[in-house]
């Protein structure tokens, strides 16, 4: 299962999709959510695999097996050291407004692809 798409939340409001962004250059720090979309689709559904990732220190991207993946995790886990070569992003806590906003945004994104 490869990733189709993704799609990454920012504090205030901003976002950067895989479709017009390289996970490379999106902002170093403010990460709220990201949605994962593979090339699969879920049994007797519609709609394509997908993982919400969010509630994290730190999200990368790395290969793994010789795809592309989106990981999270906590500071102790050290992927710069575990992972050579993950291009990492540090999320950040909000309001519960704003995340609950953000987690609408996710699940619509899901359901669109």
């Amino acid at each position: 299962m490869d990733i189709l798409a993704w799609k990454a939340w920012y504090s205030g409001g901003r976002a950067y999709c895989s479709t017009g962004t390289d996970w490379a250059d999106l902002p170093d720090e403010g990460v709220l959510g990201i949605v994962v979309v593979f090339d699969e689709f879920a049994p007797a559904s519609e709609n394509r695999l997908h993982r919400f990732v969010s509630g994290s220190d730190l999200y990368w991207m790395v290969d793994l097996l010789g795809r592309p993946t989106i990981c999270q995790g906590q500071h102790e886990d050290k992927p710069e050291k575990r992972y050579p070569g993950a291009n990492i992003k540090k999320g950040v806590w909000t309001s519960d407004e704003e995340m609950a906003r953000v987690n609408e945004q996710m699940a619509a994104y899901a359901r669109s692809l």
